[in-house]
This record gives structure tokens, C-alpha cells and sequence, in this order.
């Protein structure tokens, strides 16, 4: 099941991350999906919303490109520990506001533990580096 659920979460980062593929998101993602990352004011539900998520980042970073560095699996549970970068060219929705895209450029890094049930993604929770991504943009000023 571990192999299984690693190709499931390969998959996620392929189709639905880098490629923006909707129709896998809609096949991948429960119904009663929740994603959890500390920079969201509130949780997203389901596959709508988390496609809602993912649209804003493709048109913020239309080259966005996650690269999984490390994935372990242990029955249901799988942490992966990625690589992201991308060129900001349009709006991006952030916790200190709006900040439209300027070209830059950015690589940050984070960990998700995603939970899969019945070879559907139930749940996703994410530490990444917001810090670090907003000062690459520009939008904190660096010290």
C-alpha cells in the first residue's frame, strides 16, 4: 500500500501542481478533502477549493515547478519534502495582501503530510517557506 500511495502523491505533485490538470484533481482530490497550511487564514474543502488554490499559483507562476526531493510512506500517510520555484508574473494572494507579479524569481522549500483513503488524497497539511518566498518577491524587505 506504501508504493501505491507514493504513486498517488507523484502524481498529485506531476498533474495537479506542476500541471494544473483538473480533470486528475477532480479524480485525486475526496470529496471531503480538507488542505491545512499556516499561511491560509482558513482551511480549503474539497476539490474545488484546492483547485481554486492551485489556478491562483499557475496564473501568480505560470512556469511553477515542484520538485519532490525526499517521500516516505508509512500505511495511509505520506511526507514529502519538496522544492518549489517559479517567475511571479501575476497577482498573488498572500497573508500581508495582493502583490502583483514583478518577474522575480524565487526557490523555497517545505514538507506535506498528505493522507490518502480509498487511493484518494483526504488531506494535506503544509509548512512551507512563506517566509522566504515573500522576501524573494519583494514584498518584506530583506535585512
Amino acid at each position: 500500500m506504501s508504493d501505491a500511495n507514493k504513486e498517488i502523491v507523484l502524481t498529485y505533485y506531476r498533474e495537479i501542481m506542476n500541471q494544473a490538470n483538473r480533470q486528475v484533481n477532480d479524480q485525486l482530490i475526496a470529496t471531503d478533502f480538507v488542505f491545512v497550511n499556516p499561511t491560509h487564514k482558513e482551511p480549503l474543502y474539497g476539490p474545488e477549493a484546492f483547485f481554486g488554490l492551485v489556478s491562483m499559483l499557475h496564473s501568480a507562476f505560470p512556469d511553477i515547478h515542484f520538485t519532490v526531493e525526499d517521500l516516505i510512506a508509512e500505511n495511509e500517510k505520506v511526507v514529502s519534502y519538496w522544492s518549489c520555484q517559479g517567475t511571479h508574473r501575476g497577482s498573488l494572494h498572500t497573508v500581508v495582501g495582493n502583490i502583483t507579479g514583478n518577474g522575480s524569481t524565487f526557490r523555497i522549500t517545505g514538507m506535506s503530510r498528505i493522507l490518502i483513503r480509498d487511493s484518494k488524497i483526504s488531506e494535506i497539511r503544509v509548512c512551507e517557506d512563506a517566509l522566504g518566498l515573500l522576501v524573494q518577491l519583494g514584498a518584506i524587505a530583506k535585512k
